[in-house]
């Protein structure tokens, strides 16, 4: 299943090259007992967010996706993707 999700994430990251996706959380550290899988969409502008959101929505599998969507500015900020080593995608 995990092969699925991550060839079907990267599709949808492939049709908005002008985002950066990344994993964190339970999902990629190989841990069986997540309960989620947690995207980071960082943006340069909010003008396909809802898209995005579809997306992944059409993923055909029972897995819930926590997205978390941050500008440019805010992760340059909080510097989330290296506090949660995030993998990009």
């Amino acid at each position: 299943m995990k092969t699925y999700v991550n060839s079907e994430i990267r599709k949808i990251s492939k049709q908005y090259s002008n985002y950066d996706f990344y994993l964190f959380g339970s999902f990629i550290e190989n841990d069986i007992r997540y309960s989620d899988i947690d995207v980071l969409i960082i943006y340069d502008t909010m003008e396909q967010i809802s898209s995005v959101r579809s997306d992944f929505k059409k993923i055909d599998t029972f897995e819930i996706f926590d997205l978390m969507f941050l500008s440019i500015d805010e992760e340059k900020e909080i510097k989330f993707v290296e506090k949660v080593k995030a993998v990009r995608i």
